[in-house]
């Protein structure tokens, strides 16, 4: 099908011109447009929007203002959607794309509520921004310094030195990494999880409300990944057409022909009636290294809790004695990161073995016996128990291992929880549930689960510093001494969602 491609400019509302490339099948009427407005520069998605316009489809990639433009791209996104409305190439019916930041322009546009718009596609960002920058009340200093420093000034391909992670105060590190103050990194450092600050870029209330079909797209080992699993049931609460895919993938590099061919694919269904519809979520299962579809996910599946134990163990069944198990953490000798990575493909990222990390004195490790049947999770994975701290503040990071017969303990989902205030010292201690998200992974027969708990995963989550002082200024740091409780009411344990309710441990 020939293609023809041209330069076109979009004026907003307050003057800004705003530059993009229309590619459309050339000799044919009105098309259905797809948007992507991107901050990376238009000319590298040429062949992606080359491959969705072979399909039928006009397709302008636009740039946006800048690549720190967060708080214009609903009213720039509204613009540019309302101008394609106004074209005689258009038909009427309008789809959003896009991935990583590119996804945050769509669900930008899709806030305004533009009425030709029909589906959606989303990769690698989630409606709430918020949660995946600061998770847990922590701050991913890996994915705020390493983006920063690549966007903002002239960028650079290079990522910031491991020094430069240990900077203190933090409002000191992007000089450190560049000579300069990047001004978007600061703003992330001065306004937290729970700054009004952020309000108008949180388009949560979006997916809870939209009215069209939303295809969600992601990897297991991608910092969205929770949040991602949030919107796709915020999508299942407005009573719209969904479908989720998840791959072995961290957050670059994206499987872009995968991407792609579910593109058009959810796009010919809800604007052109081809086709038929397609599993609610398509899922790579992360220990059996296959896809696995699922008519509905997560169904009503069985739930299973495993229970930390006084001797290191995950047991069934709770034990009635209580012990309280602890560890140390020094700030200034941080719990390092393995497996989690902001933006480095599955060589540096991804699922890593993890027996380096569980030979450290700050890391404490219950595991099973060797399973007697295959384990099969699929769905929400979440921990829970009683914690304390000398210390003011403290992080709780909480992983899920693939234990091995050769003793390789590979990372399969994690979440973080950061905790201040006077019950994590009080004598009943501070009640915890750490979310770890969504997983589909075959525990397989003779391997072990493992529950790894530390306090930090450093430099991915800034460090707690112990004090509970603010992340941009704080400087001084303290030893602290977190324990858990095992046995008895709050003792620790991880719950688990299963496809089956097959489950042995010796």
């Amino acid at each position: 099908m020939p293609l023809g491609r041209e330069e076109v400019t979009v004026q907003t509302n307050d003057g800004m011109l705003l530059n993009g490339t229309l590619t459309r099948p050339l000799a044919t009427g009105p098309l259905p447009g797809i948007l992507i407005r991107t901050p990376y520069g238009r000319a590298w998605m040429n062949s992606a929007a080359a491959h969705l316009a072979s399909h039928g489809y006009a397709v302008l990639v636009q740039d946006t203002r800048t690549s720190t433009s967060y708080f214009f791209e609903a009213r720039d996104g509204g613009a540019t959607s309302d101008w394609m409305e106004r074209q005689s190439w258009f038909d009427g019916n309008l789809a959003l794309a896009g991935f990583s930041y590119l996804g945050f322009t769509a669900w930008a546009t899709a806030s305004t509520c533009p009425s030709s718009l029909r589906a959606m596609v989303i990769a690698e960002y989630s409606a709430d921004r918020v949660t995946a920058w600061y998770p847990g009340g922590s701050f991913t200093l890996d994915q705020a310094l390493t983006w920063s420093v690549q966007n903002e000034l002239d960028g650079s391909d290079t990522p910031p030195s491991a020094e430069v992670f240990n900077q203190l105060p933090l409002s000191e590190a992007d000089e450190a990494a560049t000579g300069e103050s990047l001004p978007f990194y600061q703003e992330r450092l001065s306004f937290g999880p729970n700054s009004s600050h952020w309000d108008s870029i949180d388009y949560s209330s979006v997916a809870e409300s939209i009215s069209v079909p939303v295809l969600l797209f992601d990897g297991w080992y991608d910092y969205h990944r929770i949040p991602i699993f949030q919107d796709f049931e915020r999508l299942g609460r407005a009573g719209v057409q969904r479908r989720l895919v998840f791959g072995p993938w961290t957050h670059s590099p994206l499987d872009m022909r995968r991407f792609l061919d579910e593109t058009v694919t959810w796009f010919d269904l809800h604007i052109k009636g081809k086709g038929e519809p397609e599993a609610e979520a398509s899922l790579f299962d992360t220990g059996a290294n296959e896809w696995v579809d699922f008519d509905r996910w997560p169904d009503d599946m069985t739930i299973r809790t495993l229970y930390a134990t006084s001797d290191f163990r995950l047991a069934t069944e709770p034990q009635l004695q209580t012990t309280e198990i602890g560890w140390t953490y020094d700030p200034l000798d941080p719990t390092p990161a393995v497996g989690l990575t902001a933006f480095g493909n599955l060589e540096i990222g991804g699922p890593q073995d993890n027996r380096e990390l569980i030979g450290r004195s700050d890391v404490i490790v219950f595991t099973t016996g060797q399973l007697e049947e295959d384990f099969l999770a699929a769905g929400r994975v979440s921990a829970h128990g009683s914690v304390r701290s000398d210390a003011p503040s403290t992080d709780f990071f909480i992983r899920v291992l693939d234990v091995g017969p050769s003793g390789a303990a590979l990372n399969v989902c994690d979440g973080i929880r950061r905790v201040s205030g006077p019950d994590l010292n009080g004598p009943d201690g501070f009640t915890l549930e750490v979310d770890l998200g969504p997983i589909a992974h075959c525990f397989a027969k003779g391997h072990a689960i493992g529950l790894l708990i530390a306090s930090g995963a450093h430099p991915y989550f800034d460090r707690n510093l112990g004090y509970g002082d603010s992340s941009p200024n704080a400087s001084r740091a303290r030893v602290a001494h977190p324990v858990i409780q095992s046995g008895g009411v709050g003792g620790f344990s991880i719950s688990f969602s299963l496809r089956s309710d097959d489950f042995g441990s010796g």
